[in-house]
């Protein structure tokens, strides 16, 4: 499957040093990353390449290949640290 997340500056101002990530439950496990370099964590998560400046009203997309290991309902977290 691919998972997408679209990362968006919704503020007033441009934001600054964002760093997208995706948090992965068990049974839902990370093969690949589209749209920007990354990498993938001791966790599971994956930590795409900061982004120096995001500008109001800009997004960023970012793809991400998964498996599931189990059947089931198993979540996930899209986030941007800033």
């Amino acid at each position: 499957m691919t998972l997408h997340l679209t990362v968006t500056n919704s503020g007033t101002t441009a934001a600054t040093d964002v760093t997208p990530v995706v948090h992965f439950g068990v049974g839902l496990e990370p093969l690949g990353i589209r749209g920007r370099l990354g990498s993938f964590t001791a966790d599971g998560s994956v930590m795409f390449e900061r982004l120096a400046e995001l500008p109001q009203g800009e997004s960023v997309e970012v793809e991400i290949v998964a498996v599931c290991t189990i059947a089931g309902t198993i979540p996930y977290q899209g986030v941007a640290w800033c």
